[in-house]
C-alpha cells in the first residue's frame, strides 16, 4: 500500500478499534467540475480505503477504525458503521453479504448487507488477505505472503481450494468468466478458471497492483515510479499487450463506467479519466486528499479519499 498513513507490516499496524462513528451524511454542496460532472463529498470513517456496491448502497472500509461504512448511493446518507476485523482493506459483495479482507487481522469478515449484522470470521492462511472478488458462486482472496489465492465456497463459507501462484498477489477481479490476479511482487497478471486452473501468466509491467476489466481488456495499474507511472492494458482473450498509458502518479485503483477507465492518483489527489476505446486521456479531476479505492455504481463514480476521511461521488450532469 502506498497510502501516506497506511503501514502494511502487521507488527507496526495500529491495533485500536475506534468503534461506531457518528452517523451523518455531512454532504458538501455539489461543486461543478466542468459542464459534464459534479462532485459531492460524504464523511466516512478513519482512513477509508476500498469500496463495493450492493445494488443500492456503497460500502467502504475504514482501515484505522476497523469498521466499514454503508452509504446510500442515491444521496450519500450514512446508514451505519459496522465492526470488521483489524485493518479492513478490500471488500466485495456476494449478492447477500459483504465480505471484508482484514489485512492485519489475517481474516475475512462476513456481514449481512441488509443490516450490517456480523455473521462470521474466517482466518486466512499464514498472512494478510488482500484483493477479494466474487465469481457468482465462490469468494476468491489473495494471500500475499503465501503467494496464492484461496477459494471460499459461497454456500457454506468453507475454504475448498488454494491456488499457488508465487510472488505477492494483490488485486483480484472477476471479469464474468475468469479470475484475474495481479502479482504486486513481480511483473505478472494471472488468469485463472473458476475451477482453479491457471490458464495464463501474462507480463503486465512492473509491480501490477489493482485491476479492472472493460469487457475486452484487463487494465493493470503499475505501482512503481522508477519505470514511470503506468497503466498496462492486456487483451483478455490471450493476454496480448495492447498498450501502456503514462500517468502522472502511481495509479492506485481503477474503475470502468462503460466507456471510460477511471484511475486514482493518490499522490497528487486526483483521478484520471481515459477513453477505453483508444486510451486517450479525457481529463484529470481533483477529488480530495489521498484518493485510493474507486468504483462505478451504474450512475456515479465513487472515490475513497484516505487522508481526508471522505468518500466523493462524481456524477455526470444532466443536459
Amino acid at each position: 500500500m502506498k497510502t501516506r498513513r497506511t503501514i502494511i507490516l502487521p507488527i507496526l499496524a495500529l491495533l485500536f478499534s475506534f468503534g461506531l462513528g457518528v452517523l451523518s451524511s455531512l454532504a458538501s454542496e455539489p461543486q461543478p467540475l466542468d459542464r459534464s460532472y459534479t462532485i459531492e463529498s460524504f464523511a466516512a470513517g478513519d482512513g477509508p480505503q476500498y469500496l463495493t456496491f450492493d445494488g443500492a448502497n456503497v460500502w467502504v472500509t475504514n482501515y484505522y477504525a476497523n469498521t466499514v461504512t454503508k452509504l446510500r448511493a442515491s444521496d450519500g446518507e450514512r446508514l451505519g458503521d459496522f465492526d470488521a476485523g483489524r485493518s479492513p482493506k478490500y471488500l466485495t459483495f456476494d449478492g447477500e453479504n459483504i465480505w471484508v479482507a482484514d489485512e492485519n487481522g489475517r481474516s475475512l469478515t462476513k456481514l449481512r448487507a441488509s443490516d450490517g449484522t456480523f455473521l462470521l470470521t474466517i482466518p486466512t492462511l499464514f498472512d494478510a488477505p488482500e484483493g477479494i472478488a466474487w465469481d457468482g458462486t465462490n469468494i476468491w482472496v489473495a494471500v500475499s505472503s503465501l503467494g496464492a489465492v484461496e477459494r471460499i465456497r459461497g454456500s457454506d463459507s468453507k475454504r475448498d481450494l488454494i491456488v499457488s501462484l508465487g510472488g505477492f498477489p494483490q488485486g483480484v477481479i472477476f471479469d464474468g468468466t475468469y479470475i484475474w490476479v495481479a502479482d504486486w511482487g513481480g511483473t505478472t497478471v494471472h488468469k485463472i478458471q473458476t475451477d482453479g486452473t491457471v490458464v495464463g501468466n501474462f507480463f503486465a509491467g512492473s509491480r501490477p497492483l489493482n485491476l479492472v476489466s472493460d469487457g475486452r481488456n484487463i487494465w493493470a495499474g503499475n505501482d512503481t515510479s522508477f519505470a514511470g507511472y503506468t497503466v498496462t492494458i492486456l487483451r483478455a482473450s490471450d493476454g496480448l499487450l495492447k498498450g501502456v498509458f503514462q500517468g502522472k502518479a502511481v495509479p492506485e485503483s481503477l474503475a470502468f463506467d462503460g466507456s471510460n477507465i477511471w484511475i486514482t492518483n493518490q499522490d497528487v489527489d486526483s483521478v484520471t479519466v481515459l477513453r477505453a476505446r483508444d486510451r486517450s486521456k479525457a481529463r484529470d479531476i481533483n477529488v480530495g486528499d489521498g484518493p485510493e479505492g474507486i468504483l462505478f455504481d451504474g450512475t456515479s463514480i465513487w472515490v475513497a479519499c484516505s487522508n481526508s476521511d471522505t468518500v466523493n461521488k462524481i456524477t455526470r450532469s444532466a443536459h
